[in-house]
């Protein structure tokens, strides 16, 4: 018989074989079996599945609804042409999918691996760890679903995934493997693009690969997004980060170019420091809460 083999990351898919399910009877069917799936060899009373899919619905219609789903779930095994009592375990109590057969998961891989890599003992196994969780996640948890409770996991799942890349960035800078680094950094920034620490980082990275011209459009990128989204100024320590490379790039003027050029670039590279600190008090300025004007007779 072969091995069910389900993927979480990106839409929820089974495959036993050459037998592969995409979609499902309904979406409550989906949700429910994704579920199952994040709590395997739990048994879940019937009455706690349906507060928890059926969250408005009245107990006696909710167990209903529970049972028909159920049923549904049952033609998605047989569609897979595995033997539905091997993994769906049933009472009038409660419901587990409890697998007596082999069944791999990514979602079980990845925190498997996850986990290792916080226990490895060395730089190198770690990465190898991270790797591996890092290609697992192929997307999103259960894309589709949005059930609270799926929302909640969907974040959790993320945030494992940033924390990944980013311990793997920090370690490539550590070995001076820039190039790779900068790989790591464009992926968390893929997800979460208002991360000034890993725009920073960027900013080094291509600063010590000598590209300099990559290392200030990486802060231009940042400053405008933090501009647009948040409203704020980057943090000084990224401004310092900044003007060390700019200044870098002065000094390594041809003597060709020196001169009244060079000049001209400090001076235009002061007036953008101080219109950012202008900036940065008008912002802090529109913050002040403005007082509500009294309430004149009339009122």
């Amino acid at each position: 018989m072969a091995n069910l083999q389900v993927r979480v990351f990106g839409k929820l898919r089974l495959q036993a074989g050459q037998c592969r399910v995409e979609t499902f009877p309904t979406r409550r069917a989906e949700e429910l079996l994704a579920y199952l799936l994040i709590h395997q060899r739990d048994r879940h009373s019937r009455e706690k599945l349906v507060d928890t899919l059926w969250p408005d619905s009245p107990l006696s219609n909710g167990r209903a609804s529970l049972s028909t789903t159920l049923w549904r779930l049952r033609s998605v095994f047989d569609r897979l042409d595995v033997p539905v009592a091997d993994y769906l375990q049933t009472s009038r109590d409660w419901v587990s999918l409890a697998p007596s057969s082999a069944l791999e998961s990514d979602y079980s891989s990845f925190e498997r691996e996850v986990l290792a890599a916080e226990r490895a003992i060395d730089e190198e196994q770690r990465q190898r760890r991270l790797r591996l969780a890092i290609d697992l996640y192929r997307g999103p948890f259960c894309e589709g679903i949005y059930a609270e409770w799926c929302l909640r996991e969907r974040e959790r799942l993320e945030r494992l995934y940033l924390r990944a890349l980013g311990q793997l960035m920090a370690g490539l800078m550590r070995q001076e493997r820039y190039e790779e680094a900068i790989g790591a950094g464009k992926a968390i920034l893929d997800n979460d693009p208002l991360r000034e620490e890993v725009h920073r980082a960027l900013m080094r990275c291509y600063w010590k690969l000598d590209q300099r011209a990559a290392a200030a459009q990486q802060f231009q990128i940042c400053a405008r997004l933090l501009q647009a989204e948040l409203q704020v100024l980057p943090m000084p320590e990224t401004i310092a980060l900044y003007r060390c490379i700019v200044e870098e790039r002065l000094d390594a003027l041809a003597p060709a170019h020196a001169g009244l050029q060079e000049m001209q670039l400090r001076a235009a590279f002061e007036n953008f420091l101080d219109a950012a600190q202008q900036l940065d008090a008008a912002l802090e300025a529109a913050r002040i809460p403005q007082k509500e004007p009294s309430p004149s007779a009339a009122d």
